[in-house]
């Protein structure tokens, strides 16, 4: 199973606005610019494909700041990610 759909297997509806419709995995700090991060949990978001394309929006500046979601959510969705991601691997081993 990828790495993609497993984070969606794990958390199947989008962070920002709870949809469980067109999900993606949304790198918050881009590949491009850290690589080494591309698979590290807390680098990584599920979104619905809109929220998504509304981030990536706001990150060019297109979006007003008040459109950022809270940093609590954030983080509480990160613990809950982890707890799974290594549970998923203590059952692998």
């Amino acid at each position: 199973m990828t790495f993609s759909k497993r984070l969606r297997r794990l958390q199947p509806w989008c962070s920002k606005c709870g949809s469980v419709n067109d999900l993606t995995v949304d790198h918050i700090i881009p590949v491009v610019h850290r690589p080494d991060l591309e698979f590290d949990v807390s680098n990584c978001d599920v979104l619905c494909r809109s929220c998504n394309g509304r981030k990536d929006a706001l990150t060019r500046g297109d979006t007003p700041p008040d459109a950022r979601p809270h940093p609590s959510a954030k983080a509480q969705k990160l613990l809950h990610l982890q707890m799974i991601v290594n549970k998923d691997a203590g059952d692998a081993s």
